[in-house]
C-alpha cells in the first residue's frame, strides 16, 4: 500500500548525549527528555546516550550509575552532541572523550553544553578564543580553569530600580 503523501519519515537528525564518569543525571536527562520527546512526531529528533565503555556502568554524580548500549562512535554520526554537566568540574575529561569531541568539532557538528558541561568544552580546546556563558556560582572556577576563554556570566540576583 503507497504512503499518504503527507506521511514524513523518522527523522534522521541523531543527538548523542555524553554519559561520562560523574555526570549529572538531572542535565542528561533534561537533554534526553527534551530531544527524544516521541509526542513531538517523527521528524524530531533521534537520540542516543553514548559512553566510552558502552554495556558497562558509569558512575554518575550522586552515586547512581547509569548504562549507555552505545559507545563514542556515535558522535562521529550524530548532528547535534550534548555534554551535560557534572559537579566534579576540577576532575578533567578522559582523553578519550577529548578526542571525540574535537573530532566532532572539526567536522563541523553541533556541539553544546549544559550548565557545568561547559568545562569538559573547554578542557577539549572548543572554546579557546571564544566567550562562554557560564552559571554564576562557576564563574570564578571557569575563570582560573581556563584562562583563554573570556566568561560571561549572569548574575543570581538582579536588583530593579
Amino acid at each position: 500500500m503507497p504512503k499518504p503523501s503527507n506521511a514524513r519519515e523518522p527523522s534522521s537528525h541523531l543527538v548523542a548525549v555524553l554519559a561520562y564518569d560523574g555526570v549529572s543525571t538531572f542535565e542528561l536527562g533534561i537533554a534526553v527528555e527534551i530531544f527524544g520527546l516521541a509526542a513531538m512526531g517523527p521528524d524530531w529528533y533521534h537520540v542516543q546516550v553514548c559512553s566510552e565503555r558502552p554495556g558497562e556502568p558509569v558512575p554518575a554524580h550522586g552515586g547512581l550509575k547509569m548504562v549507555a548500549d552505545t559507545g563514542l562512535e556515535v558522535v562521529r554520526r550524530a548532528d547535534t552532541i550534548i555534554v551535560p554537566g557534572s559537579p566534579e568540574i576540577e576532575s578533567p575529561p578522559s582523553e578519550a572523550l577529548i578526542k571525540a569531541l574535537v573530532r566532532a568539532h572539526k567536522a563541523g557538528k553541533r556541539i553544546a553544553s549544559i550548565c557545568s558541561g561547559v568545562f569538559v568544552l573547554a578542557a577539549a580546546g572548543l572554546l579557546d578564543g571564544r566567550r562562554a556563558a557560564v552559571h554564576w556560582a562557576n564563574a570564578k572556577e571557569q575563570a582560573q580553569l581556563v584562562r583563554n576563554t573570556p566568561v560571561q556570566c549572569a548574575s543570581k540576583w538582579k536588583k530593579s530600580k
